[in-house]
């Protein structure tokens, strides 16, 4: 015989069970961000103190104060090939290719070749640019022959 539960209870009963979920993620959360915090403090003590040593160097070679020496932020730069590779990459491309190739063919190809960020619309539109820029540089010189755009799509085709 089944053992029902009447609706209301039920709901609640869910509703205590999704909270009871959030709070345990939760928790396991700020033990996580806890450990992270512990770890920056320990960071912190550390640049204090060669920090400090290497204002005490400052100040026995001149008589500069180290207090108005501007602090910099270490900017990353983006995960980009070495310079010229990508390009080396989408002329041989080009010249592998029988015939003409559409730009989104060119721009999957550099994509899973030097893993380039497609997911967001922002880092599509930068690896269009990333590939579209040196086509139309080296359009001029000869290396590359921009075709009619496809009619369908407005996409550029290069040969």
């Amino acid at each position: 015989m089944a053992n029902y539960v009447a609706t209301k209870l039920s709901r609640l009963i869910k509703e205590r069970a999704y909270r009871s979920g959030d709070l345990n993620s939760l928790q396991n959360e700020t033990d996580e961000l806890s450990a992270q915090l512990k770890k920056k403090r320990g960071t912190i003590r550390q640049q204090a103190k060669a920090i400090a040593k290497l204002d005490e160097q400052i100040e026995k070679l001149s008589a500069i104060d180290p207090n108005d020496i501007r602090a910099i932020r270490a900017t990353p730069r983006r995960l980009t090939p070495p310079q010229g590779t990508s390009r080396r990459e989408l002329i041989d491309f080009l010249k592998k290719q029988d015939g003409p190739v559409r730009m989104d063919a060119i721009v999957n190809h550099t994509v899973k070749h030097f893993d380039m960020p497609m997911a967001p619309p922002d880092e599509r539109l930068r690896t269009f640019q990333r590939v579209g820029r040196p086509l139309n540089v080296f359009k001029p010189k000869g290396a590359v022959k921009r075709l009619p755009s496809c009619p369908e799509t407005g996409q550029g085709i290069w040969m």
